[in-house]
């Protein structure tokens, strides 16, 4: 570097690492003193360039901008359907800036549609606003010091060299043109002369990929110094956070201090970030109806001093609100504690937390300035000893929100807002700012963006995502625009993001000798089209980090846990599923089931005892209701037993006796809202016209037991049964056992989904439940059943379903004694392979099935699986069984 050279960047990254170079280049050369070139990015250089000028005129901060838009967006409103918002009025500064950077007058044009119509007049609003007050808007400034130079108020650089511009934007490459003619003025060419052959690597998922890139970014840190090790993510926000993740993982020892193992550009919105989050939580439980959770989460968070020590007893809070069904209004709240818990009452309302239960008595309604707003909050967060600090995280966070409440005395201390526009305020400038911990470009391996890489060098890349709609990127929505002013901003066509990703590309096979592409080839089951740029031959591969986690993913402290809990040294073998280790000696049919449909799936939910989340969402979860509706219907047979009642006859006592055993299995959470209305599913609304579901199945019922048969037992138990030469035995639980007057046997499951196909069965060994249940049966294994069963040839099994009021029936399975012979070998077969510690991705491999990968698509591992997500998701028709 030259130090007589203005050095122009287009990033402060790339500013920062010529300012390092230069300094090593000067130290190695055993330099004691030296002048250090200007290097600067092209946006700092141009705001101290304008500056210096003493102007008349400066750039509008982006609160004044934010404002000025929603201002005029309340007298020139957006066409119907559209409603101001912090999300139009950001479009409105942000299609402002592109026009402006790309010298197109945003206030006219062609006759264009409404929203386009609108959007120029409310730019002319915009910009004489902007006049008025004495600003514009910041897009401009090279427009401004390009004029200041031309009139001689700012001294034009004599040398001046550009590093990083691929594709300036028109008003940039007009002051770089003024350079030119000017004086001397070049770009720097990228750091290699001659590109890289790259690798190409593809692999079945995004997570897999990350997993393969964590494995060589380990490898390749024992020869290359971790700041010569790049990373290069098109989409960030699709892979920083796994990123991230994974390099945590297995970068389990505390680097030295002032320096890390990777180094991300990527920030997260302060907005995200918990400590912002915490902030806002006694806003957000005043503005949205006092919710229970919001309350709860406000008075565990950590964040505040005034509940520290008191946390572990007010958790305790949330059970007396949901069993007295409470999930809103601090009046409600309130009166439910002092009525159970007044104990923990005292811990909720101690005496610092008053100012809070004053503050949430206020009006919220009315606009006041935003000094006003702020001031409130300032005064809140000390009253309840906010913030508590933990690390440094929490301090750069906090610093940034006081940044905030600055930026409101600054800028919007006149505003007239109330307090839900506070709180968009505050949610709207968080959303903004990027909270990161600082770090040097030397910290270690550089994660970084397609623009943040330009001009930087690196031993070896990483470029990830290598799909098509990654890169190159889609076209640029630009709502605000017309057909002629999208084709002529960067970006707002497909022609021109392919040529931004060719020179992107050509660009970073220049920044390194050794260049390794990767992508995933599904994503969500759905297969993925490579990128353009994506070389004909490629490799592809796999990553298993169960079975085979190699030097990376054994540093993984969740993966040794993993198999210190199995008992097995991850580090002493190449195979760390022992057999001794993953044999287990009693089984339940539904392992054995698990097993049966894929050999992984029992792999992941028994031996490694994974078990998926149920989905959240505002209904009761499928499973808490098979299951509930399985004690009600084992109770009310038991009662019926025991008084002696005849169901065919004797219905209005059979329906007092159903509605007993559903008020003592719900209990308590009868008071729930969610609860109260299933029951009205089960047992009907007074004068509906339809039946409830119970009430169905008591017909069903009926029906079954005027043909002869009576219930004998329910939630009989069996263990023990071991046939043949099985490697396990197996211990179950059968939900209802029947006789007839006739000595025949029949076992029944209920089922609140659908029904396994007779196929599943008899033929595909796919459902191993009533066939074991007819061996424990046979075998006399049965617990508190006095069942002489002998030979159960002639016995039956079969489902009872309670779904719906279509779907509500006793059905028998034939055939199913016939083939427990062959259930007998296809156990043992199994049993061998389990016996080997082999567990296989492989659905069905006892089956002879058409489509066998169908198996996968409701698998609830699907995620975890190392052949991928392959299959496609359920088709609508189809339900997941709920018990």
């Amino acid at each position: 570097m030259d130090p007589d050279h203005l050095y122009l960047t287009a990033t402060g990254r790339l500013a920062r690492r010529l300012r390092h170079r230069f300094r090593r280049s000067r130290v190695l050369e055993d330099e004691t003193a030296w002048e250090r070139p200007p290097a600067v990015s092209l946006n700092v250089w141009l705001s101290a360039a304008w500056a210096d000028a003493w102007p008349e005129r400066v750039p509008a901060p982006e609160p004044h901008r934010i404002n000025l838009w929603r201002t005029l967006s309340e007298k020139i409103p957006p066409p119907e359907p559209l409603k101001g918002g912090f999300g139009i009025f950001t479009l409105l500064d942000e299609t402002y800036k592109t026009l402006v950077r790309h010298r197109i007058d945003p206030k006219r044009g062609a006759p264009a549609p409404p929203l386009v119509e609108w959007r120029r007049t409310i730019s002319r609003a915009f910009e004489e606003a902007l006049r008025k007050d004495g600003y514009f808007h910041p897009a401009e400034l090279p427009l401004h010091v390009r004029q200041a130079i031309e009139a001689d108020r700012i001294p034009c650089p004599a040398k001046v060299r550009l590093a990083g511009f691929d594709l300036p934007a028109p008003l940039e490459e007009d002051l770089f043109a003024l350079f030119r003619m000017r004086g001397n003025c070049e770009h720097i060419d990228d750091p290699l002369s001659q590109a890289a052959v790259p690798r190409a690597v593809a692999l079945p998922t995004r997570e897999q990929e990350v997993q393969y890139l964590t494995r060589c970014l380990v490898e390749d840190a024992r020869s290359i110094p971790l700041h010569r090790i790049g990373v290069v993510v098109p989409d960030m926000d699709g892979y920083v956070g796994m990123i991230e993740k994974a390099l945590a993982e297995v970068t389990a020892e505390v680097p030295a201090r002032g320096s890390q193992w990777f180094n991300m550009t990527r920030g997260v919105p302060l907005s995200e970030t918990a400590l912002v989050r915490a902030a806002l939580l006694p806003l957000r439980f005043a503005l949205e109806g006092y919710d229970r959770d919001l309350f709860m989460a406000l008075l565990l968070s950590p964040y505040y001093g005034c509940w520290q020590g008191k946390r572990h007893a007010i958790a305790r809070a949330d059970r007396v609100w949901r069993a007295a069904a409470v999930d809103s209004g601090l009046g409600h709240l309130m009166r439910a504690l002092k009525k159970e818990r007044p104990d923990i009452l005292e811990q909720v309302r101690p005496e610092p937390a008053e100012h809070l239960f004053s503050f949430l008595e206020r009006d919220l309604e009315t606009r006041k300035e935003g000094a006003f707003w702020a001031g409130e909050m300032n005064t809140l967060w000390k009253h309840l000893g906010f913030p508590v600090i933990s690390d440094e995280k929490d301090t750069v966070d906090q610093g940034h929100l006081v940044s905030i409440l600055d930026i409101f005395a600054a800028h919007l201390s006149a505003v007239l807002m109330n307090g839900r526009e506070f709180l968009s305020w505050l949610e709207y400038l968080a959303s903004r700012t990027t909270a990161q911990v600082s770090a040097s470009e030397e910290a270690g391996i550089q994660v970084i963006g397609i623009i943040e890489s330009r001009g930087l060098d690196f031993e070896r890349l990483y470029l990830l995502d290598m799909n098509d709609g990654s890169f190159p990127q889609p076209a640029r929505p630009l709502p605000l625009l017309d057909g002629r002013e999208r084709a002529l901003v960067q970006g707002g066509t497909v022609e021109s993001q392919h040529d931004f990703a060719r020179r992107s590309f050509s660009r970073l096979l220049r920044s390194a000798e050794g260049v390794i592409l990767t992508r995933a080839e599904q994503e969500q089951s759905k297969p993925l089209t490579p990128s353009p740029f994506w070389p004909r031959h490629a490799e592809t591969t796999g990553i298993d980090i169960w079975n085979d986690p190699g030097p990376a993913w054994s540093r993984a402290t969740w993966l040794q846990a993993a198999f210190r809990g199995l008992g097995t040294d991850i580090e002493d073998t190449e195979d760390p599923v022992l057999p001794a280790i993953a044999q287990r000696d009693v089984l339940s049919p539904t392992q054995v089931e698990a097993a049966l449909s894929c050999p992984f799936r029992y792999f992941v939910e028994t031996i490694a005892g994974i078990e998926p989340l149920d989905d959240a969402g505002p209904g009761i979860p499928p499973r808490e209701r098979g299951i509930a509706l399985h004690r009600v219907l084992s109770a009310f047979t038991r009662k019926i037993r025991e008084a002696g009642l005849d169901v065919t006859r004797e219905r209005a006592a059979s329906r007092e006796i159903i509605e007993s055993c559903v008020d003592t299995v719900l209990g308590a959470l009868s008071r729930d809202p969610r609860w109260v209305v299933e029951r009205e599913r089960w047992l009907e609304l007074k004068d509906s016209a339809q039946p409830g579901l119970l009430t169905a199945w008591l017909e069903k019922e009926a029906e079954h037991r005027l043909e002869g048969w009576q219930c004998v037992g329910e939630e009989i138990s069996f263990q023990d049964l071991k046939l043949s030469d099985w490697p396990f035995s197996l211990r179950g639980r059968i939900d209802r056992i029947d006789v007839s007057g006739t000595g025949g046997i029949a076992c029944w499951d209920y089922k609140t989904g659908n029904l396994p196909a007779k196929a599943d069965i008899t033929k595909a060994f796919k459902a191993p439940q009533l066939p074991l249940y007819l061996m424990a049966v046979r075998e006399g294994k049965t617990r508190g059943l006095d069942i002489n069963a002998g030979d159960v040839t002639g016995a039956s099994a079969g489902y009872v379903q309670v779904k719906s009021l279509r779907e509500v029936t006793f059905r028998e399975v034939p055939e199913i004694t016939a083939s427990l012979d062959e259930w007998t070998a296809v156990i043992s077969r199994l049993g061998e392979l389990l016996k080997e510690a082999r567990f296989p991705a492989e659905p069905c491999p006892f089956s002879d099935v058409k489509d066998p990968e169908a198996v996968c698509r409701g698998c609830p591992v699907r995620t975890v699986c190392r052949k991928g997500l392959q299959a496609t998701e359920l088709p609508n028709h189809e339900e997941p069984d709920e018990t």
